[in-house]
């Protein structure tokens, strides 16, 4: 019976689990309305943004299929990948809705139906692989994240741009002979909004998107992840005349890119991109790159380049943002590790300075290094700078003859811990328990370090109880002598009385006398004054 009750208990757990959980959803309200309405109203404003980015003027549009850039595909993957990859839907439907509003499509075209679906599938495929199996920081804070994101985004984007292209190509909108040039110039202009208006959405819009949604100071469950940047932004003032300088430079360049005279230095846009990422890392090179590209799309507009240079710009914008991406994440990530660096030094040098214990670190000659404020006091000296650079068995003389200085043990590799006995400077003699342990650094000896702490009180006392446990044993010891004498001697007065003659009298003494002194060899036969002989 015990046998059949265990093997049925899981299936009993489960159910119990399963009728617990929908307990707990008919209790719960069947939706949660300020949610709902929080995220319509996200829609609508996502809505109106990619229709206002879908503009001819936005993204400087020769003909359907073929634009400098396409900036409303980095707001798309934003929202994918920071809030919900199954907001496809509301992509596919925008990009139809932009397809009929401002290109006149028919909605029963090959681009309105599958080329929506299709385009929005791919980007949610990427979105999905970037937040789940790569499980990237979406602030790009190291450069294997960025590495991850330019390869996902750029196979989605050739997905996507070989779906559009052959809708395109379906819907007669363009001809065989313009299908590479149509595939090429989508794919650029995908890119570059991939690039450039993506991370700065992710950076600096759609945190504070999420946290309005969810009304919450966390994203995916972990709390937001401190940003030493954007700390030192907020208290450095000498920052402030460098993004003025930045943002003339950008202003500078585009002069110098639309100027006709220089208008073949487009390469200078570099300049301000790189100056922005090796500075500040991703916050501020996002930001450039969003105000280059924008500001190269207006000045194309006002200052129409020559068709050659004109054909370069996209690829020359997906280049820069490509460049400033990897940079930027480059700086970002070596000024995420000096902040980690500096907060565990801090730590560090808070916790030994503020040890109640005495804290050393020696070098690998075995001189001092680092000595706190306990070690110091330990030994009356007034400041941990007086034991700088000295050997400790200088400072302090080995009492036991032939005893090897820990340090040098600690040196050698082994670890050390038991009680020693130093003379500090005024001729007192301290026990120290001491740990002490190599610092392996990159499997070699850089050095050692030691805990001690003064237990010399301790070890006085333990000597004194030493001591008095001593004496009460031999008082005890006494004692039971004492009592077993005067059980003997009882023994022998009981004896005596039952005695009949001198000589049995004479043979009971001399076994009580042999016990009373047990210790004690007797040769020949005992005489007892007043008895004869006994042998």
């Amino acid at each position: 019976m015990s046998n059949g009750v265990g093997r049925w208990a899981p299936a009993i757990r489960e159910n119990e689990r399963r009728w617990q959980s929908v307990a707990r959803l008919k209790s719960s309200p069947a939706f949660d309305w300020p949610l709902v309405f929080r995220h319509i109203l996200l829609s609508i404003l996502f809505v109106g943004t990619y229709l206002l980015l879908n503009l001819p003027e936005t993204i400087f549009l020769n003909r359907l299929g073929a634009s400098t850039w396409y900036p409303a595909n980095g707001l798309v993957l934003a929202l994918l990948l920071h809030i919900s990859p199954w907001y496809l839907w509301l992509v596919a439907f925008s990009d139809a809705l932009s397809g009929a509003l401002i290109y006149h499509q028919p909605l029963r075209s090959f681009g309105e139906t599958l080329g929506a679906a299709g385009v929005a599938g791919w980007y949610a495929g990427a979105a999905y692989l970037l937040r789940g199996p790569l499980r990237i920081d979406s602030t790009f804070r190291r450069g294997d994240d960025v590495i991850r994101y330019l390869a996902v985004t750029s196979v989605a984007a050739l997905g996507a741009t070989a779906t559009g292209v052959f809708c395109l190509l379906a819907d007669h909108t363009i001809v065989l002979r313009d299908l590479s040039s149509a595939a090429s110039k989508w794919f650029v202009g995908d890119e570059i909004g991939l690039l450039a208006l993506s991370p700065f959405l992710l950076i600096h819009v759609f945190p504070s998107v999420r946290k309005g949604l969810l009304w919450s100071n966390e994203v995916d469950g972990q709390p937001a992840p401190h940003d030493p940047m954007k700390v030192e932004a907020n208290k450095i003032p000498s920052l402030l005349p460098e993004a003025i300088g930045q943002a003339l430079s950008l202003l500078g360049v585009l002069w110098i890119m639309f100027w006709p005279p220089l208008g073949n230095l487009i390469f200078m846009s570099f300049v301000p991109v790189l100056w922005m990422a090796m500075r500040q890392g991703m916050r501020r090179v996002t930001t450039g790159l969003v105000a280059l590209n924008f500001g190269i799309i207006f000045a194309m507009h006002r200052f129409p380049l020559p068709m050659p240079i004109a054909a370069k710009v996209g690829a020359l914008m997906f280049v820069v943002s490509a460049a400033g991406l990897i940079v930027g994440s480059t700086v970002t990530h070596r000024l995420l590790t000096e902040d980690e660096l500096r907060q565990r030094t801090v730590y560090m040098n808070s916790l030994i300075e503020n040890s109640p214990l005495g804290i050393i670190v020696l070098n690998r000659q075995g001189r001092v290094e680092i000595a706190n404020e306990a070690f110091a006091e330990l030994f009356l000296f007034e400041k941990p700078a007086e034991l700088a650079g000295s050997r400790l068995h200088d400072l302090f003389p080995i009492n036991r003859a032939g005893e090897v200085p820990w340090s040098e043990q600690v040196i050698r590799g082994d670890s050390f811990h038991r009680v020693i006995r130093r003379q500090r400077r005024d001729g007192k003699v301290l026990d120290l328990e001491m740990q002490a342990a190599p610092l392996m650094v990159d499997g070699g000896v850089r050095g050692g370090y030691a805990i001690c702490r003064d237990i010399s009180e301790q070890v006085r006392a333990s000597e004194a109880e030493r001591k008095h446990a001593a004496v009460l044993n031999r008082l005890v010891q006494e004692l039971e002598l004492k009592t077993s004498q005067m059980s003997l001697l009882n023994e022998l007065a009981s004896m005596l009385e039952c005695c009949a003659t001198i000589s049995e009298a004479g043979t009971v003494v001399q076994d009580s006398i042999r016990k009373l002194f047990p210790g004690r060899h007797f040769c020949g036969s005992l005489h007892v004054p007043g008895f004869k002989k006994l042998g």
